[in-house]
Order: C-alpha cells, then sequence, then structure tokens
C-alpha cells in the first residue's frame, strides 16, 4: 500500500489520516497493525481497532520526518522510501 506521498506503508508505521465530526476536520494518529486487500487495518491512539478504507488519504510518519524550524513548527522532510 501507498500513502498521499506515495511513500510504502508498512506494518508498525505510524499514519495520520483525516477525520471529520460534524463540520470539524481533524487529523488523528494509528499504528499500523495488518493490511486488508484495499484496506489499512490499525489501532489509534485509545487502543481501539480501526479499518481506514482510502490509504491514499494517510500520510505515513516515520522518526526524523519532522524537523523543527526557528519559528517554533515543524516542517517534513521524507523520501519515497
Amino acid at each position: 500500500m501507498r500513502d498521499f506521498l506515495d511513500r510504502k506503508i508498512l506494518v508498525g508505521d505510524t499514519v495520520v489520516y483525516p477525520h471529520r465530526t460534524g463540520s470539524l476536520m481533524v487529523l488523528k494518529k494509528a499504528t499500523v497493525t495488518a493490511f486488508g486487500s484495499a484496506a489499512i487495518h490499525a489501532t489509534n491512539e485509545n487502543g481501539r481497532h480501526i479499518t481506514l478504507l482510502h490509504p491514499e488519504r494517510c500520510v505515513s510518519v516515520r522518526p526524523g520526518d519532522l524537523v523543527p524550524t526557528p519559528s517554533g513548527s515543524f516542517r517534513m522532510t521524507y523520501s519515497k522510501e
């Protein structure tokens, strides 16, 4: 499976995915546990098992991807590995 940035998603990766609650759109985190035919099975921050049906909407975040900037925010650096 590949994410929004066309990187391969692996079991154990942390993925960030969009979630809508009413009119509020937020990003949530989950850890990939397995793959289905067209879905990602993961465990979210609350320990609940979830199924992500649109892996192209996820971004896999790995250690070293986020770099602090002088303003105190972060920017993402990544490779397509």
